[in-house]
């Protein structure tokens, strides 16, 4: 898999991008309906008494994840969430919840990823990205490793485990020695 955010990519290599592999997760549907009701819920529109509201018809209610993590109950067609009647405190509230959510969903199914793959690839900076967070690894394989500065690599050394390996690739005819070991 390849990891980080890579601001251009062939489209041949895409399949083993992360987000391609997110993509193509089970749950990723389940994320895409509570990203909805948060961007449903987020927006301002008024209707034509002036008041913020928010009709539960226009969403699934298997989209509707209570904090608790239990099934959703039966959204009524009828129901609107009026700000002045839950006050904005209780929206807010809601908003944020559905936010974490999304957040640890997102996080699960990154570690779900991960935990299957074999061999994770990345740049050096990338090796701090939020994805490889908390993650160790047996074998770390620097390549050109001449032209690497010295905190670049100390971030991929960072990410192996107490008893990992390192290899640091590079040809000093390529480039002058920045990383030296």
């Amino acid at each position: 898999v390849r990891a980080g955010a890579p601001a251009c990519i062939d489209e041949d290599l895409w399949p083993l991008t992360l987000d391609s592999w997110k993509q193509r997760h089970a749950k990723t549907q389940e994320l895409s309906e509570l990203q909805r009701c948060v961007d449903t819920l987020s927006c301002n529109n008024k209707d034509a008494s002036g008041s913020h509201c928010f009709n539960f018809a226009d969403i699934e209610p298997s989209a509707v994840i209570p904090k608790d993590g239990t099934k959703g109950k039966e959204v009524d067609e009828n129901s609107v969430i009026e700000e002045e009647e839950e006050g904005d405190d209780n929206v807010q509230r809601k908003l944020k919840n559905m936010r974490q959510q999304i957040a640890n969903m997102s996080k699960q199914m990154v570690s779900d990823i991960l935990q299957e793959t074999e061999v994770v690839c990345t740049t050096l900076l990338g090796c701090y990205s939020e994805d490889l967070r908390g993650l160790y690894f047996d074998f770390v394989l620097i390549d050109e490793a001449t032209q690497a500065t010295e905190p670049r690599t100390l971030i991929a050394i960072s990410k192996m485990s107490p008893k990992g390996r390192l290899v640091l690739v590079g040809d000093p005819a390529v480039a002058s020695n920045c990383c030296i070991c």
